[in-house]
């Protein structure tokens, strides 16, 4: 069972300085966005699913999982009030 990782980077960090390393997709990850308050970070993978994550935690935390498609994951996207995801598959 392959594992799959996303890191998020910030700067002004050294370029590409891995600041947390979120584990939790059994596929490749094909879409990642962040909450426009900076709290949460979803991804979308071609297992199927929605993960989010909270940006400020850098142990790891179990993310909030939504299973809901029938086929992997291609984009995720945040309301502006960052209450709401979309997703398409």
């Amino acid at each position: 069972q392959s594992v799959t990782s996303l890191h998020a980077v910030v700067t002004p960090r050294p370029y590409g300085s891995v600041i947390s390393n979120y584990r939790g997709h059994k596929m490749r990850v094909t879409a990642v966005a962040w909450s426009p308050n900076g709290k949460f970070i979803a991804s979308g993978s071609l297992d199927k699913t929605v993960q989010v994550w909270s940006a400020a935690s850098s142990n790891h935390v179990q993310p909030f999982v939504y299973h809901s498609h029938s086929a992997g994951v291609r984009a995720v996207s945040w309301s502006p009030n960052s209450q709401r995801i979309v997703s398409g598959s």
